[in-house]
């Protein structure tokens, strides 16, 4: 069954949202989303909360983060990655595997992602297959 509301973007405390994964998820399942993803700042900390949140509300909930890129004159660009797999060790080193801001009132989110930005270059990105039912 297709949702018919979705948000594709959402932010927990673990970045810019004032709120724990698992209330973002409450909060999309109560305005009638069927569809989400927790979209945090350079951070996979929040993940399996959202995606244990979203079992209990009945909401999907995809795997994602938004990983900040610098390019080359040095302006900071949010990409959005869907359908990750948030315990790849890789991804996990671009990441790191503690939270890099901790609750946005304890870090300045600038100084926080700096240390994660990397350099921007246009490549040929192979299209993923879609995520896993």
């Amino acid at each position: 069954m297709t949702p018919s509301r979705f948000d594709l973007q959402s932010h927990s405390l673990y970045s810019d949202g004032a709120l724990p994964p698992a209330q973002v998820i409450e909060h999309a399942a109560a305005a009638g989303v069927g569809l989400t993803a927790l979209t945090d700042h350079d951070t996979l900390e929040g993940v399996d909360e959202a995606l244990a949140a979203g079992a209990r509300h009945g909401i999907e909930v995809v795997p994602a983060t938004e990983i900040t890129v610098v390019d080359e004159a040095g302006k900071d660009l949010h990409v959005l990655a869907y359908c990750v797999d948030h315990r790849d060790d890789d991804l996990l080193d671009l990441h790191g595997h503690e939270p890099k801001l901790g609750p946005i009132s304890d870090t300045p989110w600038r100084d926080g992602v700096a240390s994660l930005a990397f350099s921007a270059r246009p490549t040929a990105v192979p299209v993923p297959p879609p995520c896993d039912d």
